[in-house]
């Protein structure tokens, strides 16, 4: 009698049909494989962190000093990962981030302490390298105010 009193319950119904909504929307939105282990695209990260790595030479072999210790750098990646990471994106505190770096060898050092994360919510994981989660997670009004600031303190970075 109890169970028949909590199936007519028109909350029970709610709550199975927000399940299977869930499971559905999991469903479609899962990766049926990550894209940087075994692939063409793993290559590519892996290229893509040896021209930060190159990048980064060449800018010291010019001259440029970072303008933080290799600690600070990965103390600002943890920051902008927790600004990422879960659902909803802390925009100004990325940008307050970014707004730290002095040059463009601190950005690139700052990419490589990034290196390549994780990021989910709800269940749905986001894998990238911190150029890649930006483009993902910022609104296109950060990305603008990113690209701007770096180009009026005249570092050459774009996203």
């Amino acid at each position: 009698m109890m169970i028949l009193q909590v199936v007519k319950s028109k909350y029970f119904w709610y709550a199975v049909i927000g399940i299977v909504a869930f499971f559905i929307v999991k469903k479609l939105f899962k990766k049926t494989d990550t894209p940087w282990k075994n692939s063409e695209e793993g290559k590519d990260q892996q290229t893509s962190n040896k021209a930060v790595d190159s990048e980064i030479k060449n800018e010291q072999k010019s001259g440029m000093k970072q303008s933080y210790s290799d600690a600070n750098y990965k103390v600002f990646a943890e920051s902008i990962f927790s600004d990422m990471n879960g659902c909803g994106t802390n925009d100004e505190g990325i940008l307050a981030t970014f707004g730290k770096m002095k040059n463009r060898l601190d950005i690139l050092k700052l990419i490589d302490a990034f290196g390549v994360r994780a990021i989910s919510c709800m269940g749905i994981k986001e894998e990238g390298t911190l150029a890649e989660l930006l483009k993902m997670e910022l609104s296109q009004d950060s990305i603008n105010t990113l690209n701007f600031a770096a180009k009026t303190q005249k570092i050459n970075f774009q996203i």
